[in-house]
């Protein structure tokens, strides 16, 4: 019988094998969010923007057209993504915008603030003051 891959992690946290880099990604981004609002732009309940950030140090999402996934390191405030892959289909006008707009923060994140209620804020670098704010799921 195979257990479910949180329990296998969760052995090889305690166990030490995954090592310290495993234990830095223990931060308040962990888990499933839902974009709701990138910079001023309110993003519509239904665009199905996510991004999932496992604790081992991977992230995974929907930009409401195309799947991405890569690798982030979260140490305190610092956030740092690493090249994002991401899937080319065409989509309309308006969800194409804001899966670049999403996908210039996150290639650019530099910082998380987890200090808002339910939610937390990505800032990117370049282009202003770039912001990607997210919830949990309800």
């Amino acid at each position: 019988m195979r257990r479910p891959r949180h329990l296998r992690l969760a052995v090889l946290l305690l166990a030490g094998i995954l090592g310290p880099s495993v234990s830095a990604q223990t931060s308040a981004v962990v888990g499933d969010w839902i974009v709701v609002a990138i910079g001023d732009d309110a993003v519509p309940a239904d665009s199905g923007l996510t991004v999932t950030f496992a604790v081992d140090g991977t992230l995974s999402g929907s930009s409401g057209c195309n799947a991405f996934a890569g690798t982030y390191e979260a140490k305190g405030a610092a956030l740092t993504v690493g090249p994002l892959r991401i899937t080319r289909r065409g989509c309309p006008d308006d969800v194409m915008r804001r899966e670049t707009a999403m996908m210039h923060v996150l290639g650019t994140a530099r910082r998380i603030d987890p200090r808002l209620e339910g939610r937390v804020a990505i800032s990117g670098n370049g282009g202003g003051a770039t912001l990607l704010i997210a919830r949990r799921p309800s």
